[in-house]
């Protein structure tokens, strides 16, 4: 029986979470992207793909012509 790391079910569910977060970026769904990656920042305040959800949210804001907010994003 394979045993599991403590964690691995939340680092799984980040995971996924933040596929479907770059997903709808991708899609050219920016507003939902900065959304999810709200989400996903409140729920994982120190979450394993955090800074990546970060970058996302960046060019997604960017995207939709909020510099500032991608700004602070990245900061």
């Amino acid at each position: 029986m394979k045993q599991r790391l403590p964690g691995a079910c939340q680092v799984k569910r980040q995971s996924r979470h933040c596929q479907h977060r770059r997903q709808g970026g991708e899609a050219g769904e920016d507003k939902a992207a900065v959304t999810l990656a709200d989400r996903y920042r409140a729920r994982h305040p120190q979450g394993s793909f955090l800074a990546r959800n970060e970058r996302v949210a960046a060019r997604a804001l960017k995207r939709l012509g909020d510099l500032p907010g991608a700004a602070a994003r990245l900061a």
